[in-house]
C-alpha cells in the first residue's frame, strides 16, 4: 500500500529527508486481532522531533491482524 503523508518543519529539516527512505512502523504486538485505526504519528515514521506529520492518506489508517491459531502436534 502507498500513503501520502503531508510534513510541517524546519525547511532545511524537510530537506534533508530522503522520502524514498520514509516507511511507516507499526509493532504489531500492540495490535489486538481483528480490524485495527491506526493515528499516524511522526514516532512511527522516526522522523527527527522538528518534523511533525500534518496529514495522511488514506484515513483511517486500517491494519488488520490475523490471530495465529496454535499447531496441534499429534502424540501417539
Amino acid at each position: 500500500e502507498t500513503i501520502t503523508i503531508t510534513l510541517n518543519g524546519k525547511k532545511k529539516d524537510i530537506a534533508l529527508l530522503d522520502s524514498a527512505l520514509l516507511a511507516v512502523h507499526i509493532d504489531t504486538a500492540t495490535l489486538h486481532p481483528g480490524t485495527n485505526g491506526i493515528i499516524l504519528t511522526s514516532k512511527n515514521l522516526f522522523l527527527p522531533e522538528t518534523i511533525a506529520v500534518v496529514h495522511y492518506n488514506p484515513l483511517p489508517l486500517v491494519i488488520i491482524k490475523n490471530e495465529k491459531k496454535p499447531e496441534v502436534t499429534a502424540i501417539t
